[in-house]
């Protein structure tokens, strides 16, 4: 069975990409409560009332139907000392009572991953400048703003190509 893999942009509208080899198939927003389930759907149990239950996923699930996946690529989430305190050290409480729902996603995306003995692997926020200079910029959706989830997304995938594959990211979406 030939293989692809995704990038997720975690977040509550999530970004995500699908990529064979160093090719972009791709991308896609989902909100963040589909994400999840979706996961579990293509990694765990592909049972019949997710795609009843999310529709707006099926585009997404159809590229994927005839592959296997062989990794998963997330952004990972952290809380920055520069943002959870001032200079001086005291507690900017910039995140009191945050739920941490994207940090939850990564957990649930990690578990299924687990699950199914994939390899998830986890890059900082701080690729987007090795990405552009790989020339991420060129697979971008447009309007940028409103698929700004996604080509952050994509972003992910070319840093993934060009830094652990060694390929220059290429673009074969129809």
């Amino acid at each position: 069975m030939p293989k692809r893999w995704l990038t997720v942009d975690p977040g509550e509208d999530c970004g995500l990409s699908i990529w064979e080899d160093n090719k972009l198939i791709l991308g896609w927003t989902l909100k963040m409560g589909v994400v999840g389930p979706l996961f579990h759907y293509l990694l765990v149990d592909a049972n019949d009332s997710f795609l009843n239950d999310y529709p707006e996923a099926q585009d997404f699930v159809d590229e994927l139907a005839d592959y296997e996946i062989e990794r998963v690529v997330c952004e990972d989430w952290k809380l920055y000392p520069w943002v959870m305190y001032t200079r001086d050290g005291r507690a900017t409480h910039a995140l009191d009572f945050d739920q941490c729902r994207t940090a939850r996603l990564i957990g649930a995306i990690d578990l299924c991953c687990r699950i199914a003995g994939i390899p998830l692997y986890l890059q900082g926020a701080d690729i987007k400048e090795t990405a552009v200079a790989a020339g991420a910029e060129n697979y971008y959706y447009k309007p940028l703003h409103e698929n700004r989830h996604q080509n952050d997304a994509i972003q992910h995938g070319v840093f993934y190509s060009v830094i652990e594959m060694r390929l220059p990211a290429l673009d074969a979406r129809v």
